[in-house]
């Protein structure tokens, strides 16, 4: 029995069996080509709602300050990590056991653990990038790290929504969240910009709007595409946060390297420089957002198939 399978028997003994019974339906052939376009649409305008709101930093902030509105984002992106490795990962993974349909009351569980955990690594994460930044004005810190918290602790659970519709067969409707993400991103920023919000207020301002409204939208879909399936096995919280150590270490090394490059940019050579390296990081992006948006909705096919064992079809998943 592979490490995979064990985990999940050791979260569902008795959906490893059931989610046998939906092989014959999992992302067939033609079904996975009308998927492709829905992640590419999912991943881009996701991407697009950030990019915007960067571009708009970059315009709006003196050199400085954007160094560190620059760092309070790699704060950002480090610490959105950690539930979604530590705790949503884990469980998303566990959902294949079931067949796709029921999949979305996954949320019925992982919504309330995984924003409790968010909301407090949104704290000490910001808290971090507060110390990175020591000795910038206050009138610059204090919306940063008010916005960037609950930007933070809402941004992981958004994207777990969105990641579980293409789990669930749902990729257009999770390529709809997204796209309500980027509408809502620019109003915000339209605006924000006509009423002459201080600019501190403005990027982590712009992104908490868009993804609260386009969670709330998610989990409006999610609900309608879950009514009326039962619901999933007990998750026990231990056995969650045992498996995602394991990917958090993975995922988290990167992001946390890049908060310290940040830092040291900042304090051996200056803010600005920081700054302009991070714009120019977020304009390089189209090959990232084509992989992202590609594994949203190859993933769930293949980690099925791999814990089956089934290479018949891991082929069929990876060349339809």
């Amino acid at each position: 029995m592979t490490k995979d399978q064990k985990i999940l028997r050791r979260f569902h003994p008795r959906g490893v069996l059931e989610g046998y019974q939906g092989r014959a339906r999992l992302l067939g052939g033609s079904r996975l080509r009308r998927a492709v376009p829905a992640g590419l649409l999912d991943a881009g305008t996701a991407s697009l709602a950030s990019f915007a709101i960067t571009v708009q930093a970059a315009r709006s902030f003196a050199p400085a300050e954007l160094g560190t509105y620059a760092l309070f984002y790699t704060a950002f992106i480090m610490t959105a990590v950690v539930p979604t490795h530590l705790l949503f990962s884990p469980a998303e993974i566990s959902s294949i056991a079931y067949p796709e349909p029921r999949r979305l009351r996954l949320l019925d569980q992982s919504l309330h653990r995984g924003l409790l955990l968010a909301l407090g690594t949104a704290v000490i994460g910001m808290l971090a990038a507060v110390v990175g930044t020591a000795g910038a004005p206050g009138h610059l810190v204090v919306p940063l790290v008010l916005t960037s918290v609950a930007c933070t602790a809402v941004s992981p659970v958004q994207d777990h929504v969105r990641r579980l519709l293409h789990f669930a067969g749902h990729s257009w409707k999770a390529a709809a969240v997204s796209t309500t993400q980027l509408a809502v991103a620019l109003g915000t920023l339209l605006i924000f910009t006509q009423f002459h919000v201080p600019v501190a207020w403005v990027p982590f301002g712009a992104l908490l709007c868009a993804n609260v409204v386009s969670l709330t939208v998610g989990l409006r879909l999610s609900a309608a595409a879950r009514r009326g399936f039962p619901a999933l096995d007990r998750l026990a919280t231990v056995d969650l946060l045992r498996s995602g150590r394991w990917l958090l270490l993975v995922g988290l090394t990167p992001a946390a390297a890049r908060f310290i490059a940040g830092v040291l940019v900042t304090h051996l050579a200056s803010a600005a420089t920081f700054g302009y390296f991070e714009a120019s990081r977020v304009v390089a992006q189209p090959v990232y957002v084509l992989q992202m948006g590609l594994a949203a909705v190859f993933t769930p096919g293949l980690l099925k198939a791999g814990s089956e064992r089934a290479a018949g079809l891991a082929s069929r998943v990876s060349f339809p």
